[in-house]
């Protein structure tokens, strides 16, 4: 219980930080989406401790996470492209009524997986008050754990999308690699693959996400894009003239 609540906790808070700082830098850096994701965040949480405690649904949380890892990259990369749904112009302001839906609609997801892994896991051993007590504050640990590696690396060594690969990475090993029945040969290699999986996505992640702003910008030159701790920004030229777009404007 102590190993996946960790990991649910890192898996459900990395992913929420790392959809709302996209969410605000796509939606032109209104904080009104945090709020807007947050609520189908929350009902998302609350549909998939349902499904999860229903008797005759019984998924296994090895299979929920991978779910989730998988799902993770894919959503960022929807945000991102998620204003060509209104417009291809560069700067225009989204509509509040899409913007709001497509910040609840992202959120949904993962939070549904977020709340059903709580009671899988729970399922997995005695649902008593005491094992809920202890699953909320390892899930705790994890959590805190991915607030200070988003905030040490996100901008400063990872962009947002390198860093959704490597919790989804952090996270299969995890999963995988269980301390108590640890093997060298069959473990290390498993973790150093997985090292190595994160510096490609580190180095691939600029040339990633100017092909994606590359998509959201067609009628530019994408020079550069790239994540700082507080925003997205990408430079754009197109003729003589040279454009920074700094979350979406």
């Amino acid at each position: 219980m102590n190993r996946q609540g960790l990991l649910l906790g890192f898996f459900s808070t990395g992913a929420q930080v790392l959809l709302l700082r996209e969410l605000g830098s796509s939606l032109n850096g209104s904080e009104i989406f945090i709020g807007t994701a947050l609520f189908g965040w929350l009902i998302a949480i609350a549909a998939g401790a349902y499904l999860g405690g229903r008797a005759n649904v019984n998924a296994k949380s090895p299979a929920l996470f991978g779910i989730g890892v998988l799902l993770l990259p894919m959503l960022i990369i929807a945000i991102r492209l998620s204003p060509l749904f209104v417009t291809n112009v560069v700067g225009e302001i989204i509509p509040f009524s899409t913007a709001a839906i497509i910040s609840i609609a992202v959120t949904l997801p993962v939070g549904l997986l977020s709340g059903w892994l709580f009671t899988a896991i729970l399922k997995s051993y005695r649902a008593d008050a005491g094992s809920i007590m202890r699953l909320y504050f390892v899930e705790g640990i994890g959590a805190g754990v991915a607030g200070i590696v988003i905030t040490l690396l996100v901008g400063a060594v990872l962009s947002t999308l390198a860093m959704g690969v490597a919790i989804a990475v952090i996270v299969l090993v995890g999963i995988i690699v269980a301390p108590g029945s640890w093997r060298p040969a069959r473990d290390i290699p498993i973790v150093a693959m997985a090292l190595a999986a994160i510096v490609v996505a580190a180095v691939l992640a600029p040339r990633a996400d100017r092909a994606i702003d590359g998509i959201k910008y067609e009628s530019y030159n994408v020079v550069s894009s790239f994540d700082t701790p507080y925003s997205h920004q990408a430079i754009l030229t197109r003729d003589s003239t040279v454009v920074l777009v700094t979350d979406n404007t």
